[in-house]
């Protein structure tokens, strides 16, 4: 999967599957990506730092990742919707 630069749906999606076939390890340059831009948009940073964290169990980090996308496609949606803004 190429860099994630926002988070569209359909990458986020896109990932989700990537995960689930082929685990944490199969996805780390991605998940690194998502890292990135959840730091740039200030997503909960005890989420990021699991998310970031090789060493934190897979279930944990899949967890925080699913945490993180929901937060980011909230925000993504929140800009195009203005009544979702002061959700």
């Amino acid at each position: 999967m190429s860099a994630i630069t926002s988070a569209p749906r359909s990458d986020l999606g896109a990932l989700a599957h990537q995960l689930d076939e082929h685990g944490i390890a199969g996805c780390e340059q991605s998940l690194q990506a998502v890292v990135r831009l959840a730091c740039a948009v200030a997503i909960d940073a005890v989420l990021v730092d699991i998310l970031a964290d090789p060493t934190a169990p897979d279930v944990a980090r899949m967890r925080a990742f699913g945490r993180i996308a929901v937060l980011l496609e909230r925000r993504s949606g929140s800009d195009r919707d203005p009544a979702l803004r002061a959700a």
